[in-house]
């Protein structure tokens, strides 16, 4: 018993549990500064999602289509996959219209 009693109170020593848990200032995450950011930061986070995802599915329907090659299955998945994303991107900047 007296060595386990050394043995934390050794790995222990020095470690204090007094403190004061005031280091987050409670004005800046009031409600109304976090939705303020918010609606800022989605919409333009989504307007930067949109126009990359616009310009790299265009861009592999663009080089699909000027290819010719499309008889391989591999390709046409890639077309397949890019004409959804596409769906997908037109119908993103309603979601970011949630957030303003």
């Amino acid at each position: 018993s007296t060595d386990l009693e050394s043995l934390v109170t050794s790995v222990y020593y020095g470690y204090s549990n007094n403190y004061v848990d005031n280091f987050l200032p409670t004005e800046a995450f009031s409600y109304k500064t976090v939705t303020k950011f918010g609606s800022v930061a989605v919409p333009m986070f989504f307007t930067i999602v949109v126009l990359l995802s616009l310009i790299g599915n265009i861009l592999v329907l663009v080089i699909l289509g000027l290819g010719k090659n499309l008889k391989s299955l591999t390709n046409i998945f890639i077309l397949n996959l890019a004409l959804s994303d596409l769906i997908f991107t037109l119908g993103l900047p309603f979601r970011a219209c949630f957030y303003i």
